[in-house]
């Protein structure tokens, strides 16, 4: 029987989801992401995204290369870099860039995207 994970924010347990990675490597990225899409704020319906698109290079499992987004945000970004999905969602939401790009840095570590 495989271990069940439990959030320590909701309580509930964690959704696998896809096999790719670790059900341990996703909590530990929703939990330093606060358990939030860090592109609309959205609690609801989470996922992983890779900032860097992988046919662009970017590495699969690499926790400073996946951050938490909803699925909305997720499919809606498709392969876009951070930076042109930002000037997107200013171009059809109205959102300013300016809390977008820190709030990802300050998840992943690192400005190379």
């Amino acid at each position: 029987m495989g271990v069940i994970l439990i959030s320590s924010k909701t309580g509930k347990p964690y959704d696998a989801g896809s096999k790719w990675i670790s059900p341990k490597a996703r909590k530990a990225i929703y939990e330093r992401d606060n358990h939030c899409c860090l592109y609309c704020g959205s609690s609801k319906g989470l996922t992983l995204d890779h900032v860097i698109a992988r046919h662009n290079g970017g590495e699969l499992r690499a926790a400073s290369n996946l951050i938490t987004a909803c699925v909305s945000c997720n499919s809606e970004k498709q392969d876009l870099t951070v930076r042109q999905y930002a000037a997107f969602r200013r171009g059809k939401y109205g959102e300013s860039q300016a809390g977008l790009i820190p709030r990802i840095v300050a998840a992943i570590g690192h400005r190379s995207f």
